[in-house]
């Protein structure tokens, strides 16, 4: 009996997926769920991706997860095990503000109106990090940023080949994908999507200071409060600065902390462990 071959996880933001409007029944009809093509030309039935759990929701036989990455939302749904008794994933693995890494098949749906709708079927999810966020992230924009470039490329001939991509510099995969593109989304604004991908590139590297950030200074209020007034705002900067950040990150840091409820500004800056 010939063993099927499993489809490999594309590293996918959820903006190029939510963008998606093509699908491409599987080789073998009947068996199998569709690809779907994406405005980039990525074709996919599987995807991995490291978002963070924006929302749990428990309906019984089913719990639905929304995962957040930095341009938008992935969708999950994780039947219960009675369900599903073989399935590796279960709903009490997420929790909200948990960074995860998660592997999936991708279900889709489409509305009376034509709008398709993506759904990630979870066959592993672990606890991640900061540091796999950010890696994630660079690895994602390189792969959009390469596949966006070749389409640029296709774009300029109307007889563009993969050879002639390829003869370029670019791998089988993003010629293919390039042409997939231009076949499928003639009028797509790349700009917009690609704008919207660097954005997150950037930003998340000013995430990951703020969050390898916020346990150091969290513990240096706490240990240098000594008379139960609270750290004064210079000597904070002055700690943050021996580490190699600077003032902009710090006010970040502050804010963020904050926000979370975990310091309050006692007095003019001031700060305190709640």
């Amino acid at each position: 009996m010939e063993t099927r071959k499993r489809e490999p996880s594309k590293w996918i933001f959820s903006r190029e997926l939510r963008d998606s409007i093509i699908e491409e029944p599987a080789e073998d009809e009947g068996r199998g769920k569709p690809f779907v093509i994406t405005p980039l030309g990525t074709r996919v039935k599987r995807v991995l991706f490291v978002g963070n759990v924006a929302s749990v929701n428990d309906e019984g036989t089913i719990t639905k997860v929304t995962f957040s990455d930095p341009t938008g939302s992935f969708y999950l749904s994780i039947f219960k095990e009675s369900q599903f008794p073989t399935s590796r994933v279960i709903p009490d693995t997420f929790s909200e503000g948990q960074c995860m890494i998660v592997v999936g098949r991708l279900s889709t749906f489409k509305s009376q109106d034509g709008r398709v709708f993506f759904n990630v079927n979870p066959e592993l999810a672990r606890d991640s990090d900061p540091r796999v966020m950010k890696y994630w992230v660079s690895r994602a924009a390189h792969i959009a940023r390469r596949k966006s470039l070749a389409i640029r490329e296709a774009m300029k001939s109307e007889s563009a080949t993969a050879e002639n991509l390829m003869s370029l510099g670019y791998t089988a995969e993003e010629s293919e994908c390039a042409l997939r593109a231009v076949r499928g989304y003639p009028n797509y604004n790349y700009q917009q999507l690609m704008e919207s991908i660097e954005g997150s590139s950037a930003s998340s590297e000013a995430n990951i200071e703020v969050e390898q950030l916020k346990g150091q200074v969290y513990a240096y209020i706490k240990e240098n409060d000594k008379d139960g007034k609270g750290c004064l705002y210079e000597d904070i900067l002055s700690f943050v600065k021996t580490v190699g950040k600077d003032q902009a990150v710090l006010d970040q840091v502050l804010n963020a902390l904050g926000s979370a409820g975990e310091i309050y500004e006692s007095a003019l800056k001031r700060f305190k462990i709640i």
